[in-house]
């Protein structure tokens, strides 16, 4: 309620000083038409807000004892989604370097945000891979700096 007041306060010192400034002719009526305008605003503005507080608004606000949960099935399925995008992008990463059949599996890591725990490469069906182990590992951590990184097929 202060804040509202101070505004209107406010706009009416800016006004005087516009008025002040303001130069003759027919710029001034617009500039007044518009000044007006802005006074309305400030002083309608909190309206809304009131008249929310006598209409029945339970429904619509959560009240203190009310929680949020999280769809935990959701952010399951939204995850793997995430994890099998990023597998098929390292996926092509590394058939862009030279080893077209590696299978890449991630693992999501603990915790409440996405974030890939674990990269796990098979490098059984690609020889060209098996004899460069050390450079397919170095292109997944350079991917996946924090995730754990297991080779299969060595």
């Amino acid at each position: 309620m202060s804040g509202w007041i101070a505004s209107i306060v406010g706009i009416v010192l800016l006004g005087a000083l516009v008025e002040i400034l303001l130069p003759d002719g027919d710029s001034r009526k617009y500039i007044r038409g518009v000044y007006g305008l802005i006074v309305v605003l400030v002083i309608v503005a909190p309206l809304p807000k009131w008249l929310g507080m006598f209409g029945n608004s339970d429904a619509e606000t959560p009240s203190s004892d009310q929680q949020i949960s999280i769809d935990r099935e959701y952010v399951d399925k939204v995850w793997t989604q995430c994890l099998e995008r990023d597998a098929q992008s390292m996926e092509r990463v590394l058939k862009n370097n030279g080893y077209p059949n590696v299978k890449v599996v991630l693992t999501a890591g603990q915790g409440n945000i996405y974030v890939v725990g674990r990269v796990r490469l098979d490098l059984t069906q690609d020889a060209q891979a098996l004899e460069n182990r050390e450079d397919v590992e170095r292109l997944a951590k350079k991917r996946f700096p924090n995730a754990e990184v297991i080779v299969v097929g060595t």
